[in-house]
C-alpha cells in the first residue's frame, strides 16, 4: 500500500472507530507535518545513515547499553545496523540470509537477536521465517564475513491463512507474531517455540489484543513487566508481569500519535522508541502513558 493511500486509510479508520467510541479523539501526523511535535512524542533524532532508508525493526541492545539495533524493509541488502537513541549509525553487519520483507527484530537475555522475515502485505506468502544471530559487539571491527544465521525458523499460518504481520518479540523461551489487520479488527496474538529442533512450525493462535488499528512493531521491556505495541494510531502499554497471557486480558495504557508512516518500537528507560517510516525517532515517556514503570 502506498503511503498516500494508508494516510487516506488511516483518516478513513480513524473516523469510522470515533463513531463507535465518541470519546476517541486522535492527533493525525502526515507527511507535511514538521519534525519536532508537541509532547506527547517527543522528537528524538533522525537516522540520517544513507544505508538505512527505512527503519522497519528496532531494538534495544542488553548487553551494550546506549546500542540499538534495526535493519530495512523489503527489497533492501540482509543487513542490521547498530546505532544510538539519536539515529547515529555506529556499526553496519551483513547477516547471511535474504531479506525477502524483515519487519521487525527481537532480543533475548542470551544475547540472540530474531530477525522477523514476516511482511506479507499481498497475503501471498505461505510460510515467512525468523532468523536468529548472535549479537555482534558493535565496539569491534564488523569485518567481511556476514553474520551466521543459528537457526531459521519456517512458520506457516493456522488453517493456511495467510496475513500480513509486522511485530515480533520474544520472551519465555516463545516468539511471538502479531497480526497487522486493515478492517478495524482485533489484532491477532501467536506464538511458535524458539527451539532449534524445530525450525518447521504452524503458527499457534493464542488471543486477540486490543487494538484495533494496523500493529507495526512490538518490544517487551528487559525486565518483562511491559509488552509495548505500535501501530498506526500510537503506541500501546500492556502490563503484563512476565505472562503474555495476561496481554488480551488488560486493559492497555495509550498515547494518540496517529501517523501512518509509524513503524519500529523498542523499550528505553526513559519509555518507549520508535521510528517512522522517514527515519524520525520519537520517544514516548513513561508519564506520557500515564504509568510507573517500576
Amino acid at each position: 500500500m502506498s503511503a498516500s493511500r494508508l494516510r487516506l486509510f488511516v483518516a478513513g479508520m480513524i473516523a469510522s472507530f470515533a463513531v463507535h467510541a465518541p470519546f476517541f479523539t486522535a492527533r493525525v501526523v502526515t507527511a507535511n507535518a514538521p519534525a519536532t511535535l508537541p509532547a506527547p512524542g517527543f522528537h528524538a533524532g533522525r537516522i540520517a545513515a544513507k544505508a538505512i532508508t527505512e527503519s522497519s525493526g528496532l531494538i534495544a541492545s542488553r548487553a551494550h547499553p546506549g546500542v540499538y539495533w534495526t535493519h530495512n524493509d523489503s527489497g533492501s541488502p540482509a543487513e542490521i545496523f547498530a546505532i544510538d537513541a539519536t539515529g547515529k549509525l555506529l556499526r553496519t553487519y551483513a547477516v547471511a540470509a535474504k531479506n525477502i520483507d524483515w519487519e521487525d527484530i527481537a532480543i533475548d537475555d542470551a544475547g540472540t537477536l530474531y530477525i522477523a522475515d514476516t511482511g506479507n502485505n499481498r497475503r501471498d506468502r505461505r510460510e515467512v521465517y525468523v532468523h536468529a544471530v548472535a549479537e555482534p559487539d558493535p565496539a569491534k571491527d564488523a569485518g567481511a564475513a556476514a553474520l551466521r544465521v543459528k537457526t531459521t525458523w519456517s512458520l506457516r499460518y493456522p488453517g493456511d491463512k495467510p496475513f500480513d504481520a509486522e511485530c515480533l518479540f520474544v520472551v519465555g523461551g516463545k516468539g511471538y507474531v502479531v497480526s497487522k489487520l486493515l478492517n478495524l479488527g482485533q489484532a491477532g496474538l501467536y506464538r511458535f517455540d524458539i527451539d532449534p529442533a524445530k525450525p518447521r512450525q504452524v503458527l499457534e493462535a493464542v488471543g486477540v489484543l486490543p487494538i484495533r488499528f494496523p500493529v507495526t512493531a512490538g518490544d517487551v521491556s528487559a525486565d518483562g513487566k511491559w509488552l509495548g505495541i505500535n501501530s498506526v494510531a500510537g503506541p500501546y502499554l500492556f502490563r503484563i508481569d512476565g505472562d503474555v497471557m495476561k496481554a488480551p486480558k488488560v486493559e492497555p495504557k495509550r498515547v494518540t500519535f496517529a501517523s501512518p508512516k509509524m513503524e519500529a518500537c523498542t523499550f528505553t528507560t526513559e519509555g518507549l522508541l520508535a521510528t517512522t517510516e522517514d527515519n524520525d525517532l520519537f520517544l514516548f515517556r513513561w508519564k506520557d502513558f500515564g504509568v510507573d514503570p517500576k
